[in-house]
């Protein structure tokens, strides 16, 4: 089902004049441990890491070998939609991503949407309400919409 990881990092976002060569060293870095399973770009202050379509992605390989990369905050799965995904099919991949929380335990959760395509019919702020109310509505009573103390981020 997930087919990339989106990688966060801390420090280097605050580093002045040199953030581009330290997000370039990151980067990188994450290239060389994970390069021949997976592309790696950099994008918005993050790092995307997508499976090669012609390459096995073998998601605990990766995730065990991200762990030991100095200056990753936090890494996730992702879903990774082109530019032309219906709308329902975004709704539908939510619910199943919902449904791994909930079996997780994890019930507290926001919405965080940023568009790669700016030409997407919807803002980001439209997506992030969408979804949430779509989540909730779907999910009705299981979970709760906090945007400082939550447990599952839907980004």
């Amino acid at each position: 089902m997930f087919n990339s990881f989106i990688i966060r990092y801390n420090e280097i976002a605050i580093k002045g004049k040199n953030r581009r060569w330290f997000e370039d060293i990151l980067a990188s870095n994450v290239r060389l441990s994970i390069g021949k399973f997976a592309s790696v770009t950099k994008i918005h202050g993050r790092i995307l890491v997508e499976k090669n379509k012609d390459k096995n992605f073998d998601f605990k390989e990766i995730e065990q070998r991200l762990k030991f990369i100095p200056g990753i905050a936090s890494f996730s799965p992702a879903i990774m939609f082109d530019g032309n995904v219906a709308w329902e099919e975004i709704e539908k991949k939510s619910l199943v991503l919902a449904d791994k929380a909930i079996n997780l335990g994890k019930k507290i959760f926001r919405v965080s949407a940023s568009r790669s395509i700016k030409s997407y019919p919807k803002t980001s702020m439209e997506i992030a309400k969408e979804l949430s109310s779509f989540v909730l509505k779907n999910r009705d009573g299981i979970f709760k919409v906090s945007m400082k103390n939550f447990n599952f981020n839907l980004e």
